[in-house]
């Protein structure tokens, strides 16, 4: 399994480097935040999720993108629970967009990974905003 392939090399990793235990490894982060995410395959927290993001999206034509399989489903349910006119697409930073984005762009997921991968998705779309269940949203910095 994943997880366990994961700790394999996380305790490898502290081993080498003997690592203060005090602060996780980047593996034990992304194991943490791989179950975070996966707590919205349950029907009713996924509901409160995408209620969540519905109150902090923009007015008007909206196209809402994500990077992970948790945030494709939140965005979906968002854009089928919303009013206006709204689409969701997947994107693979790797390989952008299957289509092109209509309205304002905003990249819904269940957690905000990081500095990093925000930089990666505003490479892709510049004008994007960021929106994530329980957090503020954060505009883009265009």
């Amino acid at each position: 399994m994943l997880s366990d392939a994961f700790a394999m090399l996380t305790k490898m990793f502290d081993e080498k480097f003997d690592k203060n235990q005090d602060s996780p490894s980047l593996a034990d982060m992304y194991i943490e935040r791989q179950e975070q995410m996966r707590t919205l395959r349950d029907g009713r927290l996924l509901n409160n999720a995408a209620n969540a993001v519905l109150r902090q999206l923009p007015p008007g034509d909206l196209t809402l993108v994500s990077t992970s399989i948790e945030g494709a489903a939140l965005a979906a349910v968002c854009a089928a629970q919303r009013r206006g006119s709204t689409r969701w697409l997947f994107l693979e930073l790797a390989f952008g967009l299957p289509m092109e984005a209509a309205g304002r762009v905003v990249v819904v997921e269940p957690l905000d990974v990081g500095s990093g991968w925000r930089a990666a998705v505003l490479h892709a779309l510049p004008d994007a905003q960021f929106v994530f269940p329980h957090a503020p949203a954060i505009a883009s910095a265009a």
